[in-house]
């Protein structure tokens, strides 16, 4: 299986955010996580409505999951209020947050995949420091406390993401480093990954 590489939008929205995201699209980007707290479904939909239709299967949305289904995305996320697969999801994919191993191991026995936070010190969230040791989480992926499912996330750039794949994390999401120069970052974590 590759290793994914995914990316979580900035928080807030910014000019040229869409030709950001089509970009990244066009350089090789399979999947992108549109979070952004608090905003209103207008402004979700306008942000969807601006991406090209050819990309819309590669989104994941964090909020309104209804528009999930109507624009054709490939899924939504789930935080921690959520202790199961909302109703009318069930065909779609489904992700969820965890932020310890136990529930790292329990959801991702119900969710298509899960991201696992913070792995390393964050670098969008100042003082969010990782719990997590690396040896510890390659013996519960080795063990199989941790399936083949889980996504790296926190603090992730192209200094430690190796570390990443040799843990046994399937992926990794990542936010801070990347937006911080958007294609150029994702080319040069994609390059360290061939």
């Amino acid at each position: 299986m590759d290793f994914l590489l995914t990316i979580i939008t900035l928080p807030d929205f910014f000019d040229g955010e869409t030709d950001c995201i089509e970009r990244l699209f066009d350089t090789g980007l399979e999947s992108l996580h549109l979070r952004k707290p608090g905003c209103s479904e207008p402004e979700m939909r306008q942000l969807i409505e601006s991406i090209a239709p050819k990309y819309r299967r590669r989104l994941i949305i964090h909020s309104h999951f209804h528009l999930a289904d109507e624009y054709g995305l490939n899924g939504i996320h789930l935080n921690s209020s959520y202790d199961g697969i909302p109703k009318g999801f069930e065909k779609m994919t489904v992700g969820r947050s965890c932020h310890s191993v136990s529930e790292a191991s329990h959801y991702g026995g119900i969710c298509d995949y899960v991201f696992l936070s913070p792995v390393f010190d964050s670098i969008s969230k100042q003082g969010y420091r990782s719990a997590f040791s690396l040896p510890e989480l390659s013996g519960a992926f080795k063990n199989g406390t941790l399936g083949d499912n889980v996504i790296a996330l926190g603090g992730i750039n192209g200094d430690n993401i190796i570390r990443l794949v040799e843990t046994g994390f399937a992926g990794a999401a990542m936010l801070g480093y990347i937006w911080e120069n958007p294609v150029g970052n994702f080319l040069k974590i994609k390059n360290l990954l061939q």
